[in-house]
């Protein structure tokens, strides 16, 4: 080989002509792909009953929305009566609560009154001993004494 044809053991460009350590080889393509198969002629049925399900479900998500529509509307309204309610009932508590309050100062009063009757009735009897039970004497001196340390 000569001097010019060859360089750190290749072939120069210059030098095609020369077969080389590593010929040169068409390069390779991959294999075309295999063509659809072309339409049967009973496709038109498919269509078709591809077209009736696709409206029957649109017809269902019809139906659905307007009863989800429907169920909300009637939950705001079960929502505004629950509301209602409850107002109502913490009215009707808070009426109770001061009513038990009115109650138990009530039964507190009477309490206070019954004692206070017991102590008059222990008084009210010694004043009539001493006026219309006719007392002369040391009675009616006992009776006087009676009556103070009673009705004080």
């Amino acid at each position: 080989m000569t001097e010019m044809a060859q360089h750190n053991g290749f072939h120069s460009m210059g030098d095609l002509t020369t077969p080389g350590p590593f010929p040169l080889t068409p390069p390779r393509f991959p294999a075309p792909l295999p063509m659809p198969a072309p339409p049967r002629p009973g496709g038109g049925r498919a269509t078709v009953v591809l077209a009736v399900v696709a409206a029957l479900l649109f017809a269902a998500g019809i139906v659905f929305g307007v009863l989800y529509l429907s169920a909300r509307g009637d939950h705001d309204a079960a929502a505004a009566a629950l509301t209602e309610r409850q107002n109502s009932l913490a009215e009707v508590n808070l009426r109770v609560s001061s009513t038990d309050s009115a109650r138990q100062a009530a039964d507190q009063r009477n309490g206070a009154l019954e004692n206070e009757n017991t102590e008059l009735t222990a008084c009210v009897e010694a004043v009539r001993h001493y006026l219309w039970d006719g007392l002369v004497g040391v009675e009616r001196d006992a009776a006087v004494d009676r009556l103070f340390t009673t009705c004080e």
